[in-house]
């Protein structure tokens, strides 16, 4: 399970080469399936990219819906809490 950390964009994952868990760099691209043209517009799928600040190995998966709204809830969690962290500090 991914844990935020105080990274404003950062996650802390296993990674399998480093063989720790490691802090990641943690994106979600918009990418085209299809390589002909006239379905490019209706095969676009997110996927999600990480990349381990330690290593630098990036990895994909393809997200279904379900994957998709719980990266974007991982997103925003660790926002706000870097967030409340900053208020708290000043």
């Amino acid at each position: 399970m991914a844990t935020t950390d105080n990274s404003f964009n950062g996650m802390t994952e296993h990674c399998e080469e480093c063989n720790l868990d490691t802090l990641h760099e943690v994106t979600v691209q918009i990418r085209t399936e299809s390589l002909k043209k006239e379905n490019a517009q209706f095969s676009r799928e997110p996927y999600r990219v990480t990349e381990c600040q330690r290593c630098g190995v990036r990895k994909s998966q393809r997200m279904n819906n379900l994957m998709l709204r719980r990266c974007l809830y991982d997103a925003q969690v660790s926002r706000l809490n870097r967030l409340k962290e900053l208020s708290e500090s000043h």
